[in-house]
């Protein structure tokens, strides 16, 4: 988006210099002679010096108005549809929340139509903000994550700061800390492309403060003033007086919570100034109630009755009913120390019927709450299966035409080697025949192996059994005759047979001979069998 698109945001506090950019920028739209970029650079300065109070901000719409004719004029629909932003977001700052949603919405389609990322991501982040103050929760954050889709997806380099203050202010609200603090954290940690702007201290300024907002609920307290000091520093570079109001208010709460009495009254009494000065009414009954409870907490009501009186009356202008509800209850009391127990109790019946009517809608609340966390969540899953989508498509497209080359070297290797099969093909099949024959010649000898084999192992068989016959003559029929006929001649020959007794040793001897001449004639043809 182009300069003149600073955020209106920003509420510097540069009175004198507001005013002769303010009085430069009429003084080049009225003769509707300036050239296009004098009028941006005059338009620039307007952002830079952000109109803030009533009067000066009457005056900036009216200059808008103008500006937008020029630009018709000159046929520069980008910078019409700008200045038509930026009148939106000035009826937003005037306090007509819906006539600025009504207005933006008839010229969301133009913008759609230019097809401009930035002035669509500008656009959404205003309908986020508006539609957040009127309640619509829902649709507040739903607009809010569209613009950092689309910044996410387009990568322009606007617009990421205040994207990423404003979503963690909303998370804030739905005191949602992990959330809150991721998104500050994002927005400190952008690149300084990013950051290039006039309005970024500004918004730093803001986020430090929203990162101490973060801490004050989580009780670090120590990491809170860390937070308010880089946020102070800023803001008083930039001479941001609204920001810096809040942040020495901050600052007071915690030296209060920390017991140092006189720091946090310092504090305190230097932002109800800097509210005052700048009319800032919402500011100022914060102050006013918290410097009242303050001082009651000391025992000083004298010096918190005037604060809480006016904190009322400004209460009351404003419309805050939580505040009202709280400034009734420290003003009851306050007169219940005074001793006025008929005032006490007048503001007691007020803050506990403003309480019972405040306890429905912080139930709608805590309702509305919990199911705008629950579109968060779904949003959210939306939102990172899309960027997911998108960085897996693109990574899957690189990665499926590496394959395609890869494809096409392979199907031509392929081809070669087809060939090649075909050229051996022919020759590999007659050595499949030569296989087959050989197989089959392989078989036969393996049959005949077997027969062989059968035939050798009946006759070993047989032969075994035959060893056996022999072995078994040999041990019992040979060794009976022999060993008869070895003791007949024994007896013989150490004479101990009588003369008479010889023919009966020589009996016995033939027919021991006679045996053994059998047992040896059936054993050789055992042997005979046997070969």
């Amino acid at each position: 988006m182009c300069v003149i698109t600073h955020r209106f945001s920003v509420k510097m506090a540069r009175n004198n210099s507001r005013t002769i950019a303010t009085q430069n920028l009429q003084a080049a739209l009225l003769p509707m002679e300036a050239s296009s970029s004098e009028v941006k650079q005059l338009v620039e300065q307007a952002y830079q010096y952000n109109i803030f109070d009533a009067d000066q901000l009457t005056q900036y719409l009216a200059l808008l108005q103008q500006a937008k004719a020029y630009f018709g004029q000159q046929e520069s629909e980008k910078e019409r549809l700008e200045c038509l932003l930026a009148e939106v977001f000035g009826i937003y700052m005037n306090g007509q929340q819906r006539e600025a949603l009504q207005q933006l919405e008839d010229c969301l389609p133009q913008v759609r139509a230019l097809g401009d990322p930035g002035q669509l991501v500008f656009a959404k982040g205003v309908a986020g903000l508006i539609t957040w103050t009127l309640g619509d929760l829902t649709r507040g954050m739903r607009e809010l994550l569209e613009a950092l889709a689309i910044l996410e997806e387009t990568q322009v380099t606007e617009d990421w700061l205040s994207t990423y203050y404003l979503l963690g202010n909303q998370y804030l609200d739905l005191k949602d800390l992990e959330n809150a603090r991721r998104c500050f954290e994002k927005g400190l940690a952008l690149p300084e492309h990013y950051t290039n702007r006039v309005s970024v201290p500004i918004t730093q300024a803001r986020i430090y403060d929203g990162l101490a907002s973060v801490c004050l609920l989580e009780v670090n307290y120590g990491q809170a003033l860390t937070y308010l000091a880089k946020a102070r520093h800023l803001q008083e570079r930039c001479q941001d007086n609204y920001g810096l109001s809040r942040t020495l208010h901050d600052t007071a709460f915690i030296y209060r919570k920390k017991g140092l009495v006189a720091q946090a009254l310092d504090y305190y009494g230097q932002s109800l100034a800097l509210r005052r000065k700048a009319s800032l009414k919402n500011g100022l009954v914060t102050t006013l109630t918290h410097l009242g409870e303050f001082h009651l907490e000391l025992g000083k009501p004298d010096l918190a009755f005037p604060l809480l009186e006016e904190g009322l009356q400004w209460a009351r202008q404003v419309g805050v009913q939580s505040k009202v509800c709280t400034l009734y209850h420290l003003l009851s009391r306050y007169y219940k120390l005074a001793g006025d127990a008929p005032r006490a109790l007048e503001c007691l019946e007020e803050y506990l019927a403003l309480r019972d009517h405040m306890a429905s809608d912080e139930v709608q609340m805590q309702l509305k709450r919990l199911s705008i966390r629950h579109e968060l969540e779904k949003s959210e899953r939306e939102a990172e299966i899309h960027r997911l989508r998108h960085t897996e498509l693109k990574a899957a497209y690189d990665e499926i035409s590496q394959i395609n080359e890869h494809l096409k070297e392979v199907i031509s290797y392929v081809e070669e080697r087809n060939q090649q099969i075909s050229a051996h093909k022919e020759e590999i099949e007659a050595q499949s025949e030569q296989l087959r024959c050989a197989n089959e010649a392989i078989t036969e000898l393996n049959q005949q192996l077997e027969d062989k084999v059968r035939e050798r192992t009946a006759s070993l068989a047989q032969q075994n059994q035959l060893f056996k016959e022999y072995a078994e003559l040999n041990a019992h029929k040979v060794r009976g005759p022999l060993a008869r006929i070895l003791g007949l001649l024994q007896l013989v020959r150490i004479e101990l047979v009588k003369p008479e007794e010889l023919p009966t040793i020589l009996g016995h001897l033939e027919h021991s001979a006679q045996e053994l001449d059998q047992v040896v004639t059936l054993m050789n043809e055992v042997l005979s069998k046997s070969r």
